[in-house]
C-alpha cells in the first residue's frame, strides 16, 4: 500500500505573527490557531478557554442517550471483565 502524502497549507506568516504579538502565544501555537481561522485575540482566547459553559450539549448528538446505555452496559461492564482478566493473568495488584 502506497503511504499518502499530506498536503499542509502554508500559514500567512504576517497573520501569525500578529496574533503571536497580540496574545504572546508562540508563534507555533498562533500559526495552529490560525490554520483553524482563529485570528483576534478574543476568538483565541474563547478557543483555548476552559470553561464548560461554551460546550455544547451532548444530548443534543442523535441517539447520545442510547450511545451512552450502551456503554454503561456493555462497555463498562466489558472493561471490568478485561481488567479482571488482567489481574489474573499477572498475579493480581501489585
Amino acid at each position: 500500500m502506497r503511504a499518502k502524502r499530506w498536503v499542509i497549507a502554508s500559514p500567512d506568516t504576517e497573520r501569525v505573527r500578529v496574533l503571536s504579538r497580540e496574545t504572546g502565544y508562540t508563534p507555533l501555537t498562533a500559526a495552529v490557531l490560525s490554520a483553524r481561522g482563529i485570528d483576534t485575540p478574543q476568538a483565541a482566547a474563547d478557543y483555548l478557554s476552559c470553561d464548560v459553559r461554551g460546550l455544547h450539549d451532548p444530548f443534543g448528538l442523535t441517539d447520545m442517550d442510547k450511545a451512552v446505555e450502551f456503554l454503561r452496559e456493555k462497555g463498562l461492564a466489558g472493561a471490568a471483565k478485561k481488567a479482571n482478566r488482567s489481574r489474573r493473568e499477572n498475579g493480581g495488584l501489585r
